[in-house]
């Protein structure tokens, strides 16, 4: 990693990938345009809530809580303010993240 990139940011960068490399536990869509590492989306895509479909089954007696954030913000060629939060949908259960409550 650059010497321009905080530590923070440069944890959060390798744990996504680190969790991008286990089995596609979640799935994200914009307008069915599903998210992935080889792709890029537009700000016209993304302006809307996506679709999230978690592929592990959770306990059911819990709540969760699923945090998107943008972590090398503001751009891949200069990640120097990441970890940027762009969303953050608290109190659901199960798998089904619909249930929750939008914080941010």
């Amino acid at each position: 990693m650059s010497d321009e990139i905080s530590s923070d940011v440069e944890y959060l960068l390798n744990k996504l990938n680190d969790v991008n490399n286990k089995n596609n536990l979640i799935e994200i869509n914009y307008d069915n345009v599903l998210v992935n590492d080889n792709n890029h989306l537009t700000k016209e895509q993304t302006q809307k809530q996506p679709n999230i479909k978690i592929n592990k089954q959770l306990q059911d007696d819990t709540y969760k809580t699923l945090i998107m954030i943008d972590p090398d913000a503001p751009s891949s060629d200069k990640p120097l303010t990441g970890p940027f939060i762009h969303w953050i949908l608290s109190n659901f259960k199960e798998n089904n993240p619909i249930d929750g409550e939008t914080i941010c």
